[in-house]
């Protein structure tokens, strides 16, 4: 019987020595695992931060003159210019209440509000612009002083001078005209995506690309039937108008967006208006209307080509 006792309290030391053995080793790979784990979320955090910074399109403000070059009864022009910036002019045109501002050889109506609740100096005062390494240029216009400091926020893309903008305000009734005129202003910019700093206040907006062509005679609506079936419904169209232009389907799965369009060497060249890429262009051969895009197609039979005839009606009233 003591033997057998014995034997007992051994196989018990044992046993106890066993499972403190596996809850020690148990602990060791739960610290382990754990340290690996932070280790590889640490490194992906700095990773992500790091994109950031490198796909961040960075524009900073410049330190601007401004200078009024003309005035008379009818227009105020002011020039806007620094050390890397020249040729930009804000002309105000004093019986229409309206500003344009022009930039090399591009001109733009812009939402400066230089009558209503402000004067002009303090309008041009609270003009700011800022630049990228690539040439863009934002401006930054006072649109509504009365509530909230409200401004238009004016995107210029120097190689393919085209303009895009937003509208931003600050969300108080404190007086911040002074932290915003004594704090320089920074933008990051991804897709047409920013985030816009000045002092301790931050906006995120998404640029609009806006059209600066005017010309009739594009206006109506531009169409192809992709099928040769008489019982198959739909059609391709571009409707150019005034105020509001779109690209759509009206077919089985049918499509409609919004487009923005810019006349280059007598095509009429159309973007998505929410991105501003390019989705083709409308041009005129031999008394006969064309659209080069990837966006239509043949309905019926395979085509090596992504140009096709259109057919122009005054309104959609008018379509055959």
């Amino acid at each position: 019987m003591n033997f057998m006792v014995k034997d007992t309290y051994k196989n018990k030391d044992v046993m106890n020595n066993i499972l403190k053995d596996c809850v020690k080793n148990v602990v060791l790979v739960s610290l382990l695992l754990i340290f690996g784990v932070n280790v590889y979320e640490c490194k992906k955090q700095g990773q992500n931060i790091n994109d950031k910074i490198t796909i961040s399109d960075d524009y900073l403000e410049l330190n601007l003159e401004k200078i009024k070059i003309n005035e008379n009864e009818k227009n105020i022009i002011y020039e806007l210019g620094s050390s890397v910036l020249k040729n930009v002019f804000i002309n105000l045109d004093l019986e229409k209440e309206s500003a344009i501002l022009k930039i090399e050889d591009q001109e733009i109506l812009i939402g400066l509000n230089f009558t209503y609740d402000i004067n002009i100096e303090d309008a041009i005062q609270e003009i700011k612009i800022l630049k990228n390494k690539n040439g863009n240029i934002i401006f930054l216009f006072p649109t509504a002083t009365e509530e909230y400091l409200t401004f238009q926020i004016l995107k210029y893309d120097q190689q393919n001078k085209i303009f895009s903008d937003d509208h931003f305000y600050f969300e108080t009734h404190d007086d911040i005209r002074n932290l915003y005129l004594n704090s320089k202003a920074s933008l990051f910019e991804k897709n047409n995506s920013y985030l816009l700093k000045i002092g301790t206040f931050q906006f995120k907006g998404a640029f609009q690309m806006i059209n600066t062509f005017k010309n009739e005679k594009w206006d109506g609506v531009y169409y192809y039937n992709p099928y040769k079936r008489c019982d198959s419904i739909g059609n391709y169209y571009i409707d150019i108008k005034s105020g509001h232009s779109d690209f759509g389907f009206s077919g089985n799965s049918s499509f409609s967006f919004d487009i923005t369009y810019k006349e280059i060497n007598d095509s009429l060249h159309l973007y998505r208006a929410d991105d501003s890429k390019e989705i083709g262009k409308i041009f005129e051969d031999k008394n006969q209307f064309w659209i080069e895009s990837n966006l239509v197609e043949n309905k019926e039979e395979a085509t090596k080509t992504n140009i096709f005839p259109l057919k122009y009606a005054k309104s959609a009233d008018d379509i055959e």
